[in-house]
């Protein structure tokens, strides 16, 4: 009897074995000659670029193609910048950029130290419990801030596409120098095609800022209820979900001439590209209290903000401000 039931223990363990060693092997990463680097599961593809400023540069689900707008001639110069495409992430808000690069424009282009150059890779590891594997990179320190930015680009046996990124101190011992009058934020910034509408799901205050008063986006304010019946106990329950969301048309920007932008209390959005449907989702607590509705933001570029042979584009922004900068960013498809 106790023999019977050791054989029959030892034959479930076996078997629980091979399951969790080809569950492991189902997620890999490669390195590239291009020195990319590739990690993909059963579902979905992603690659990352750590020489171009740590970028995620694809997100391909199975049999589909890259969600993710990428710059098909990267030699166009976008005033004084290569625009690779991607999401990544920069050390905001913009108009501090000033105060630390050489320009005749405006605050543009970024500084090289988080946009320009390389990123270090720290390292490549699967978290404890297996199933996901993480790609940590480093920038180069912006010196005269005191800043950088890290970086960690995983992806998990689900297919989920996760960019964890924080701000940190570039040396411990000397504080962060901020221009007067400015706090720096954490800003992911992922670049997509032009969807023909982004929807908004609003959290919080629901504070939406729309352009300006000579451009903006056409928007409608949504409600989507959902029921689901279900039996207990010979009883008939219904569960109701009511999500109330900002419907953006984003495709209408194209025929225009100016860029515009919005900024929403949200922390999650969803929209079609010819990848399929992409999910965003932000899930760490933004600062109620500043002054504008700036944790989640949508930009369609116009006719005139892309230079002559370069392709349109939107970007699908978060931000997180300093110094609780810590945030992430989880891209899902469908």
């Amino acid at each position: 009897m106790k023999s019977w039931i050791l054989a029959l223990g030892i034959a479930i363990l076996i078997v629980f074995t091979s399951l969790y060693v080809l569950w492991e092997s189902s997620i890999s990463v490669k390195k590239n000659k291009d020195k990319t680097i590739t990690i993909r599961t059963h579902a979905l593809t992603a690659i990352i670029a750590p020489e171009l400023s740590g970028r995620l540069m694809a997100i391909i689900p199975k049999d589909g193609e890259n969600v993710l707008w990428v710059n098909k001639s990267p030699e166009i110069d976008f005033w004084g910048w290569k625009s690779h495409g991607g999401e990544k992430t920069w050390i905001g808000p913009q108009n501090t950029w000033n105060d630390v690069i050489v320009s005749e424009s405006d605050n543009w282009p970024p500084p090289k130290e988080f946009d320009g150059n390389p990123y270090e890779v720290v390292k490549i590891h699967k978290r404890p419990g297996g199933g996901v594997i993480a790609v940590e990179m480093l920038s180069e320190p912006v010196e005269k801030w005191n800043l950088r930015v890290k970086r960690v680009v995983s992806l998990n046996i689900k297919g989920q596409v996760t960019e964890w990124s924080r701000l940190e101190k570039a040396d411990e011992s000397k504080p962060v120098n901020a221009p007067d009058g400015m706090r720096f934020t954490n800003w992911s910034v992922a670049q997509f095609p032009v969807a023909e509408y982004v929807d908004v799901y609003l959290s919080g205050q629901e504070r939406v800022k729309n352009g300006d008063e000579n451009n903006s986006f056409p928007m409608e304010y949504t409600t989507n209820v959902t029921h689901h019946t279900y039996h207990i106990d010979n009883e008939i329950r219904i569960t109701t979900n009511r999500y109330e969301f900002m419907r953006v048309y984003t495709g209408d920007i194209l025929a225009r001439d100016d860029s515009v932008k919005a900024w929403f209390d949200s922390g999650s959005m969803s929209f079609k590209v010819p990848g399929g449907t992409v999910y965003v989702s932000h899930y760490n607590k933004t600062d109620v209290e500043t002054a504008e509705p700036d944790r989640g933001q949508i930009y369609v570029t116009g006719k005139k903000s892309v230079p002559p042979g370069a392709e349109p584009y939107m970007e699908i922004e978060f931000s997180q401000p300093w110094p609780d900068s810590e945030q992430t960013v989880m891209f899902f498809v469908q």
